[in-house]
């Protein structure tokens, strides 16, 4: 899912473990804290594509958790609860 970050939104996570990304979402979602999401794959990735591709060589060790980046945002009247389900 692909969604814009608005201005009254603040980042609450940036990372590349999904499982983080998905234990976030379903905290927020169990205390009713609306979010907003956004992942892209990381550069390291179209290099392993072309390495694999047109080079032919196989793997660079990249963990197929960490070929995504997600990010995920809260609105600001929302963040510091929703900081608090992270500590």
């Amino acid at each position: 899912m692909f969604k814009v970050k608005k201005n009254d939104e603040r980042i609450l996570y940036s990372g590349n473990s999904l499982d983080t990304y998905l234990s976030l979402k379903m905290q927020l979602d169990k205390n009713g804290i609306p979010y907003n999401e956004h992942s892209r794959p990381n550069e390291n990735f179209f290099y392993f594509i072309y390495r694999l591709f047109i080079i032919g060589i196989g793997s660079l060790g990249i963990s197929s958790e960490h070929i995504v980046h997600y990010n995920i945002y809260v609105k600001e009247t929302d963040y510091n609860k929703a900081k608090q389900l992270i500590k």
